[in-house]
């Protein structure tokens, strides 16, 4: 929602204030809780991919939201 807004307003004041700091908290959150493999991506597991299937590895919701928010 705050993407959209900014989107739509351009404000960069509130891009700077309040956007990027939220996005910033999000991926140190994901940073902290998930292992690297050896090629240096996140490893996110035990997942689920929208409540079907259960222990996979890099659950689609999740990662599209963190390319969202990249």
């Amino acid at each position: 929602m705050m993407l959209r807004s900014y989107q739509h307003t351009g404000d960069a004041a509130d891009l700077a204030a309040y956007v990027l700091p939220f996005c910033t908290l999000i991926l140190e959150w994901y940073d902290s809780r998930y292992p690297r493999t050896a090629n240096g991506t996140l490893d996110i597991t035990p997942a689920q991919a929208l409540e079907t299937y259960p222990d996979c590895d890099d659950p689609a919701p999740e990662v599209a939201a963190l390319h969202r928010i990249v």
